[in-house]
């Protein structure tokens, strides 16, 4: 049983919502903030889960910049911004064309 491997989601189960709080934030983050059960709970979350938190956004920030940047170069390369190269002179080159592949494969399992 998962609830065995962690005995605190029971506990953050008030504060901590599933994909309903993208669509109105700020009716969840007014019940946190006005109920002090809840503020007190957030707080103490936040002290015990702090490290964990910025791990996951950094873990996330970083396979953002990496899509972000992956799909700039395509176009950079599409657009022909580098004199030398071309979408389809990279693709020509084996090397190129490997890079091309283990950078998509990247993008996929991320």
């Amino acid at each position: 049983d998962p609830q065995e491997f962690n005995p605190d989601r029971e506990k953050y189960s008030p504060i901590i919502f599933d994909f309903r709080y993208l669509k109105t934030p700020e009716i969840f983050d007014e019940k946190v903030d006005t109920i002090t059960e809840l503020v007190e709970l957030d707080e103490e979350f936040r002290e015990n889960h702090l490290q964990l938190i910025e791990r996951f956004y950094k873990l996330f920030e970083s396979i953002y910049k990496y899509v972000a940047d992956f799909l700039t170069y395509i176009e950079e390369l599409s657009e022909g911004v580098f004199v030398q190269h071309t979408l389809e002179t990279v693709m020509h080159d084996m090397e190129g064309c490997q890079l091309m592949c283990e950078a998509l494969y990247l993008y996929g399992t991320m």
